[in-house]
């Protein structure tokens, strides 16, 4: 994560990356740019304590991606380290409301494909997991084939959703498709680096 100075809003803003969250009791903007991965922006508006993650899976399909990865990749983790950390900082469950962003379907599955995108999939777990903990979702923008940037208010719980169109989405396909390729070959290393380690008796 990072924090820049964004000449649109004249303000300082967190920039979260795949894997990252941020919370804060203080005015603060947080900004990511999503594809198909999913940010959940949850807020306690009494307290003015928010916070917003970006994970792209709901969760690992092996064990060993977490040793990879991180567990703040997947939304399994995410969420949870998300709500932890709110309620760390002074809010409280009974007021966690939510938004959600993201989950686009960047490579184009047809509609009546029998195939079910990675956004799919992400919009999907977010809204169970949301409901799971009674936090009720009170607005959305999701799916479609669109990407997103999106500035959060954590006081506030304001949302700014800009639509990116499609010159950029190329570029943000492209970024998707060339982490996917590092995760395979983390994978397999990873794999290889445990095999090394094992004795046989």
């Amino acid at each position: 994560m990072k924090k820049m100075y964004d000449a649109r809003f004249k303000v300082d803003v967190y920039f979260i990356g795949q894997g990252e969250f941020f919370v804060s009791n203080q005015s603060e903007i947080i900004s990511t740019t999503l594809g198909s991965c999913i940010s959940a922006c949850i807020f306690d508006p009494h307290a003015k304590v928010g916070g917003m993650n970006h994970y792209m899976l709901p969760g690992p399909t092996m064990e060993v991606e977490d040793l990879v990865f991180g567990k703040a990749k997947y939304g399994i983790n995410s969420m949870e380290m998300l709500i932890n950390e709110t309620l760390k900082a002074g809010a409280q469950r009974s007021r966690l409301k939510a938004k959600m962003f993201g989950g686009a379907n960047m490579f184009g599955f047809a509609k009546d494909s029998d195939r079910v995108s990675v956004g799919e999939q992400n919009i999907e777990f977010c809204k169970e997991y949301l409901a799971q903990e009674g936090i009720p979702i009170i607005n959305r923008d999701v799916g479609l084939d669109h990407a997103r940037r999106v500035y959060f208010d954590t006081t506030t719980g304001h949302v700014k959703l800009f639509r990116i169109g499609k010159d950029k989405k190329d570029q943000i396909i492209l970024e998707e498709t060339k982490y996917k390729r590092t995760i395979e070959s983390q994978k397999e290393k990873t794999f290889e680096d445990k095999t090394d380690k094992i004795t046989f008796f």
